[in-house]
């Protein structure tokens, strides 16, 4: 129970600063002492929330892509929830370390550039939030296009937050019509609450004050090792 909450207050301390990581931190993790569908069940209830701490950063979303991207997130992240029934956890564990290996390799290539456009938006956000609903880590896809148009960072942290709270609603609806609340996912959730709040409250502080640089590398290497440890297992 210690260590889920561990694992929730850094996987959020991330997200909370960097917009981005905390299912993809949390839930190789946490797969590690539990089955997947209740780590991706756990790790939305806080992602669900954090929608609601902290709308302050909704005021930095580009119009342009918010619209777009939320027309693919609808249709991506229901299928991504019902295929999040269908699949065994042994798929979901490779599908994990694929969308992990991913990630980790966006960040040794260079940055291209590419121009935005409604069809590219609707698409990575379909992706993107079918990937977040199946396994609760579309961080990668909406990641890697926000940086290859080269978004701004304030507007980059914000994009990410509001989408992962959009896919979030869906995503609980669906969660509680196929009865993945169970008691033991809400224990730990009430019992990492305050490990939770920690880490949105110095998230806030650290987001203009980090070197996001450093703090990246080191989310890749926690990512790196819970990708062996779950190819492995």
């Amino acid at each position: 129970m210690l260590l889920s909450a561990l694992i929730i207050g850094f996987a959020f301390l991330t997200e909370a600063t960097l917009g981005f990581g905390g299912g993809l931190i949390a839930v190789p993790l946490l797969a590690l002492t539990m089955d997947i569908k209740s780590a991706v069940t756990l790790v939305l209830i806080f992602q669900f929330c954090m929608g609601f701490l902290l709308p302050d950063s909704y005021k930095f979303v580009p119009h342009r892509i918010k619209f777009t991207m939320t027309a693919g997130l609808l249709l991506g992240t229901l299928l991504g929830m019902y295929s999040l029934f269908a699949l065994d956890d042994h798929i979901l564990r490779i599908l994990l370390s694929i969308t992990i290996v991913l990630f980790l390799a966006k960040d040794m290539i260079s940055k291209t550039h590419i121009t935005e456009t409604a069809w590219t938006s609707a698409l990575v956000g379909f992706f993107g939030s079918w990937l977040q609903g199946l396994i609760g880590t579309g961080g990668p896809v909406f990641t890697m296009y926000l940086s290859a148009i080269r978004i701004e960072k304030k507007s980059f942290r914000a994009t990410l937050i509001y989408l992962f709270f959009v896919t979030s609603i869906l995503r609980v609806i669906v969660s509680f019509s196929g009865g993945l609340f169970i008691p033991d996912v809400l224990y730990r959730a009430l019992f990492a609450a305050p490990f939770y709040a920690v880490a949105l409250i110095l998230g806030r502080l650290l987001f203009h004050r980090v070197n996001e640089i450093l703090y990246r590398r080191a989310v890749s290497l926690v990512l790196l090792g819970s990708c062996v440890a779950l190819l492995l297992r």
